[in-house]
């Protein structure tokens, strides 16, 4: 009879630690799925925000680059002097300074991305894992 209740006992114990177990992965699962959702959300507005950024730089480095070869123009004809030459060529390197950072933070963002999807990327290959 007293095995029964020791049984009894170690039963009860397997089962309270059991479900210990089960709400604290309760709780973890509740803390981590909101979080991935938002990472998700996040890198996929980041993207977005990214090439819309990427775009308009692009545009951007376009004009300067009308712009300087303008300049050029006016001042191989007398218009206008060499420092708008600089100018222009200031403003345009400027700009395709900040195309380029701009162009730099999509791959870091895409692979953000493909982590908070839960992907990973293997550097041994550089490709995704």
């Amino acid at each position: 009879m007293t095995e029964a209740a020791f049984d009894a006992d170690a039963h009860t114990a397997r089962v309270t630690r059991a479900r210990a177990a089960f709400d604290r992965s309760v709780a973890v699962y509740r803390e981590t799925v909101p979080t991935a959702f938002q990472q998700v959300e996040d890198n996929l507005a980041a993207l977005r925000i990214l090439t819309d950024q990427l775009n308009f730089q692009e545009a951007l480095v376009r004009h300067a680059r009308v712009a300087e070869q303008l300049a050029l123009s006016r001042y191989a004809s007398g218009l206008v002097p060499y420092s708008r030459v600089l100018g222009a060529q200031i403003a345009r390197l400027s700009n395709e300074d900040a195309f380029l950072a701009v162009r730099r933070e999509r791959p870091v963002a895409s692979i953000a991305l493909r982590e908070a999807l839960g992907g990973g990327w293997d550097v041994a290959v550089g490709a995704p894992g």
